[in-house]
């Protein structure tokens, strides 16, 4: 009965292993996978299209991935949708900015949303991009980490201050703060907005 005893325990003891650790190993081995991945991707050439795409071809967003011939480093091309006119942006990608926001994606994945929300809010203040703002933004809502969602609702409405559920997420927000008379606005501008549509 005493080996059988010291046995469980034995295995009990080897197998506790900080969870910090087991995500470390995964993102580290998975990371090397995930940038093989992104790099073989292929690229589609619409400058060969006669005519204009019908609705079920058409994309709602285009990207592309390349490399930026300057620093070596990933560039993302970036369009709104497929009928804008405004040129691609490029977004370039350094192995730090990179780093949050495949760390913000895995450790919320996880469940830990307080430690996601950090790596997001690196991220949102480093890359031009709102989706990653709004991302931040959701989260932090999410998590009822207001006084963050309102600086990521901040970061957003910089780089995109036409987008369509900006004004639902600072009310949201307000409200959750109870801030009332701060909300009114962003209430009316939704409401207004629907009447215009109508």
């Amino acid at each position: 009965m005493l080996k059988i005893t010291h046995i469980v325990l034995l295995k009990i003891r080897c197998s506790v292993v900080p969870m910090r650790k087991v995500y470390l190993f995964f993102f580290y081995l998975l990371l090397p996978v995930a940038l093989i991945a992104c790099d073989t991707l292929p690229t589609t050439d619409v400058s060969n299209k006669a005519a204009k795409p019908s609705v079920q071809e058409k994309p709602a967003v285009e990207s592309e991935t390349t490399l930026d011939k300057a620093s070596g480093a990933p560039a993302v091309e970036v369009a709104a949708d497929a009928d804008s006119v405004e040129p691609k942006k490029k977004i370039i990608l350094d192995g730090d900015m990179l780093f949050n926001l495949l760390a913000a994606e895995f450790t919320g994945n996880s469940g830990n949303l307080d430690e996601s929300l950090e790596y997001y809010q690196k991220a949102a203040a480093e890359i031009d991009d709102s989706r990653v703002a709004a991302r931040a933004a959701y989260i932090a809502l999410y998590g009822k980490h207001y006084d963050a969602a309102l600086q990521a609702l901040d970061r957003w409405r910089e780089l995109d201050p036409d987008a369509m559920d900006l004004s639902q997420m600072y009310a949201v927000t307000y409200l959750k703060l109870g801030q009332p008379d701060n909300a009114v606005p962003y209430i009316e501008k939704m409401i207004s907005g629907t009447h215009e549509s109508s």
